[in-house]
């Protein structure tokens, strides 16, 4: 029993997991191996008719003679359901019993042998233990199961198709889990819009909790809205960091948050601004890259070519020699003739001219020029003939020299004047050539000192534009740079004007009244409040619009400025039921306040109690008899003053006696100080936090089991898909929702109340019956709704006594019974009025068809419902 009822408990922590099953019953119990593995068979089919599943089901054999005698036996019988066995399974090795991950039955080191004993000793130990205690905290396992109600309300408050806003009452005796369940719901919607992929659920829900009795001893009104703005900073900052440090985050997000909606003008200044400085850095670039380009363009044109080239035509020889002819008139003769030996392309060059000059090509050509160049030619010959005939001449000479008289004879003389002509024709021509070079050579010698110079002062001058040309492209790159920076802000601003300028304007404001003292100040608060959630709420509205106009690339440049949406808001609000009755009341009509405005979610976590006490309290005359009695005034019902201000009450289930002792076991086996370990109960995992197995101890036999449906020889295996989908109530539901309106009244929040719960109802998964009988239970959960939010509601009470008394005996009876007490004269004398309203409410059945049903419904049916149903009205007040 208890097993199915924890399979069914935490279905959805099971989805997926092997779950770890020891054979049961198999000491005191007296149950044979095979008995319990029966037994456990049985309820693993039975859980999987409960909803298909992709469990896995791991059956542990002792570890004994019998384990594997009985392991090897399920083996031969071929069953389908064993598909193996694992960890320290025997047949996976000879030590199969032998497992390291038993603890010896006698420690090492309490162990000694007599060698190791030097003398004899007694060793007294004496052990203390420590208590281990849980702390009374929010967090924490769900051990009373209420993860199908907090689903259920999570769902509804972050689904799409939901719109704000909405008051939860979220009603419990004091240590019933209000918080408990406030933090889970947190977590769970928190879950839905940041982890699921699903668009149904909004991804930018803001959490905001307020805890009203550490505001006891301030303002409330200024407390709440001064938490909700903080709250909302820490959301789209997403920063918490406390004290000092926080504030320090917060003032630096506050600077980079540069908008407001009254801050338009001064937008469009600054824009208009940095246009400026764009255009002005731009003409800087433009300046500085026609700066760039002249010093290229100089450090091309002032090449080494060029400055050699500018001192040749400042050095050229021909000027320079005509200068020196000028000056010394013996030279001018020789200048012209030279001339004319000299091409002229050497003359613009000194170095060229120099070594032309000095050739023995000019020496020749000045030695051939002249008009008796024909003589010269023939002189020359002569002489080059004498030279080739001088050793016969000189042998001829000496064989006449012996029978000649040393007489020299004319012919010879005229040979030696001859050569003497020659000699001095070359001797001038060498004294020309001599004193042209003497020129030339001190022009050649001032040359290379200014060449030398010149050389000099153009590398100094081509380092200097080059370190020029280096810095303006340094600057054009410092330009280029700022540039960028000053259109990525004008880019800013126009994406910020034209798609962002409510959300800008939102967040800002947001951050200035999350700073602001005004709500310390306690001048006119509530009219401040109102004022600021007017323009939050114009604010919030654009911002929604925004989001939804943009398209395709600007979704991540959106993004990409704001990295949270900001979709709704949910307020928590905890331990009012510690208040004092005025604060109580305060929060109440807080909450009352923001439900002007679509932003908001309110869950109120509180004491009914407390609530109904402190209203009287502060409404004596309202809500009590003696008002009524004193001064005429009609009482009012405190449930009447709630519904005004929440839209669902919803009343914490109290735990089963099943419920509580799976707590007790739950928390007993906890390790001291370590409650993580119940969430690991929960979510199906391991002592180590392994998710494939439930406490899977090593030393056993574990059998892969898969749940049989249907064939035999074949596994089947369940895969479980979560998908939602959009609530939609069928035309039939419609159709009776319909009928109950004789009963709801023409109250419009009524209506929406009953709309809205039905709603919820729907969600919670309660399994309304699909067969025969679905039609009846589908009235009775409708009628139950309904009764107690028109005039009936007075009815409530009698009929929950009516069924109770009824409960044990008289369940199959019909619902018709409730109003034979109308002529039963064994009842209680009742109020002529609450009679009136009884016969009242009996003629409405009867005058409709569908109604009529209702009476002939069985009470069991009632019963089935009563209590969940109850617990979404505030009359058990």
């Amino acid at each position: 029993m208890n097993f199915r009822q924890a399979i069914k408990r935490y279905y959805n922590s099971f989805i997926d997991r092997k779950i770890w099953i020891p054979l049961v019953g198999t000491g005191p119990g007296e149950l044979s191996l095979r008995e319990s593995y029966d037994l456990i068979l049985e309820m693993i089919n039975e859980i999987s008719a409960y909803g298909g599943n992709s469990m896995e089901f791991l059956i542990s054999l002792p570890s004994t003679e019998d384990g594997l005698s009985f392991y090897h036996e399920l083996s031969k019988e071929g069953q389908d359901q064993v598909t193996g066995h694992e960890n320290n399974a025997p047949g996976n090795s000879s030590s199969a019993f032998e497992s390291s991950s038993q603890p010896d039955p006698i420690p090492e080191s309490a162990m000694k042998t007599t060698g190791d004993q030097k003398e004899p000793e007694e060793v007294i130990v004496q052990s203390h233990q420590i208590a281990g205690l849980l702390s009374d905290t929010d967090k924490g396992a769900d051990y009373l199961n209420i993860t199908q109600d907090v689903a259920a309300f999570a769902r509804v408050l972050a689904a799409k198709s939901f719109k704000p806003p909405l008051a939860v009452a979220l009603l419990g005796k004091w240590g019933s889990g209000k918080s408990f369940f406030m933090r889970k719901l947190q977590e769970f919607i928190s879950e839905l819009s940041t982890n699921s992929n699903d668009e149904a659920y909004c991804k930018g829900i803001a959490h905001v909790s307020f805890n009203a009795w550490s505001y006891m001893d301030a303002n409330l009104w200024a407390s709440i809205v001064s938490k909700i703005f903080e709250g909302l900073n820490e959301y789209i900052s997403d920063n918490t960091a406390p004290g000092v440090e926080k504030s320090a985050v917060e003032q630096q997000l506050s600077k980079e948050l540069n908008m407001t909606k009254e801050e338009m003008n001064s937008l469009e200044k600054s824009k208009k601004v940095i246009n400026e400085q764009i255009n002005k850095l731009k003409g800087k670039r433009k300046e500085a890259n026609r700066q760039l380009i002249n010093s290229i363009h100089k450090i091309r044109v002032h090449s080494m070519s060029s400055t050699i080239k500018q001192l040749n035509e400042k050095y050229n020889v021909g000027n320079k020699m005509r200068e020196a002819s000028d000056r010394n008139p013996s030279l001018k003769g020789m200048f012209d003739e030279f001339e004319k030996i000299v091409p002229a392309e050497y003359w613009s060059d000194p170095e060229k001219s120099y070594e032309v000059f000095k050739s023995r090509y000019t020496f020749l050509k000045e030695f051939f020029n002249g008009k008796k160049v024909v003589w010269n030619i023939v002189a020359l010959l002569i002489i080059l003939g004498l030279i080739a005939w001088v050793p016969f001449l000189l042998k001829f000479a000496s064989f006449q020299i012996e029978r000649t008289q040393f007489v020299i004879p004319q012919a010879v003389l005229s040979i030696i004047a001859t050569i003497g002509v020659l000699w001095k024709r070359a001797e001038k021509a060498y004294h020309d050539v001599k004193g042209i070079l003497a020129e030339l050579w001190s022009i050649k010698n001032k040359y290379d000192t200014e060449l030398q110079a010149a050389i000099e002062k153009f590398e100094q001058e081509e380092k200097a534009l080059t370190l020029e040309a280096e810095k303006f492209r340094t600057e054009m790159m410092n330009i280029d740079t700022q540039i960028m920076k000053a259109e990525q802000v004008r880019n800013d601003l126009e994406f910020k004007i034209k798609h962002a300028l409510a959300t800008e304007s939102l967040y800002t404001f947001i951050d200035k009244r999350s700073h602001s003292d005004d709500y310390k100040k306690h001048l006119g608060i509530i009219s401040i409040i109102r004022k600021d959630f007017e323009i939050l709420n114009g604010l919030f509205i654009g911002h929604a619009e925004e989001l939804n106009a943009l398209k395709g690339k600007e979704v991540e440049v959106f993004r990409s400025k704001f990295k949270k949406r900001l979709e709704r808001i949910i307020l928590y609000i905890d331990d009012l039921d510690r208040c004092s009755e005025e604060n109580v009341v305060q929060v109440l009509e807080a909450v009352n306040l923001l439900m002007a405005f679509p932003l908001f979610i309110v869950v109120v976590g509180v004491d009914s109690r407390w609530v109904k006490n402190a209203l009287i309290k502060k409404h004596a005359l309202q809500f009590t008899r003696d008002g009524e009695v004193e001064s005429g005034f009609e009482r009012i019902d405190p449930a009447n003053y709630l519904e005004k201000i929440f839209q669902v009450p919803f009343h914490l289930k109290q735990a089963d006696s099943d419920d509580v002792k799976e707590m007790i076991k739950s928390l007993a086996n906890l390790e001291t100080g370590d409650e993580s370990a119940g969430d690991n109960i929960q979510q199906g995992l391991g002592p180590n936090g392994d998710k494939d197995t439930l406490n899977s101890p090593g030393g056993e036999i574990t059998l892969n089991y898969i749940p049989d449906q249907g064939t035999p020889g074949q596994e089947v295996e369940f895969i479980v898909e979560e998908r939602t989908e959009l609530l939609v109530l069928s035309p039939g539901e419609i159709e009776l929702m319909e009928e109950m309106s004789v009963i709801i009244g023409n109250n419009p929040r009524a209506i929406k109340r009953f709309v809205n719960i039905f709603r919820i109802v729907k969600a919670h998964g309660e399994q309304l019956n699909s067969g025969e009988n679905a039609r009846e239970e589908l009235l009775v959960v409708l009628f139950l709704l309904a009764l107690p939010l028109g005039q009936y509601r007075k009815l409530q009470r009698s009929i929950d006594e009516f069924l109770t008394s009824n409960e044990m005996n008289l369940s199959s009876l019909p619902f018709s019974g409730y109003f034979n007490q109308l002529n039963n004269q064994n009842y209680p004398v009742r109020d002529q009025s609450f009679d009136d309203l009884q016969q009242d409410l009996l003629n409405v059945l009867l005058a409709s068809k569908t109604l009529q049903e209702i009476q002939n419904i069985p009470l069991s049916e009632f019963l089935k419902y009563r209590e969940f149903v109850k617990r979404f009205t505030f009359d058990v007040l």
